[in-house]
């Protein structure tokens, strides 16, 4: 291993692929044609590898957009949906706000809300209280305890509710 290499690896986080390792180890490469030969062999890899189906690379959008369509599910932490540096991202996803897509059922058999995102929550104890849910309301799902969530239609008072899809 070059002096380059070690001081790569030494900087790089230990959960960085080995992709990201060699692309590391080539920044140090002092000679101007070492480390373009470097370059040149890491990104072909890099390449190779995304091309064979072996490596995806997401940006920030693309990790909120699936934090956001698997809110609800109790999934264990992968680790691989958090990003590095963004406090907004560091946080627990508490809570999401979005817009009912679609309403089934009834206040009688329990209501099934579909969001804009394709979540499909159930609502099976419909209090008197609560209006009927519409299409294009606003509507925020809230953790609460014990795995359980709170849906809040138009900033009425919360009801539980289940993610079911």
């Amino acid at each position: 291993m070059t002096g380059g290499q070690a001081a790569a690896k030494d900087s790089s986080s230990k959960d960085d692929s080995p992709h990201l390792e060699a692309l590391r180890a080539c920044q140090n490469e002092s000679v101007a044609e070492a480390r373009l030969a470097c370059f040149d062999k890491a990104v072909s890899t890099l390449l190779s590898a995304d091309e064979e189906g072996e490596l995806r690379i997401v940006d920030r959008e693309d990790v909120r957009k699936t934090r956001r369509s698997l809110f609800g599910f109790g999934l264990p932490d992968f680790g691989i949906f958090k990003s590095r540096g963004d406090k907004e991202d560091e946080q627990d996803f508490e809570q999401l706000e979005t817009t009912i897509a679609a309403v089934g059922g009834s206040r009688s058999t329990g209501y099934l809300i579909t969001t804009e995102e394709g979540a499909v929550w159930s609502l099976s104890q419909v209090p008197n209280r609560l209006m009927t849910p519409k299409t294009g309301q606003k509507i925020e799902i809230k953790k609460g305890a014990l795995s359980s969530y709170f849906l809040r239609i138009n900033g009425q008072p919360g009801v539980k509710g289940k993610r079911v899809q």
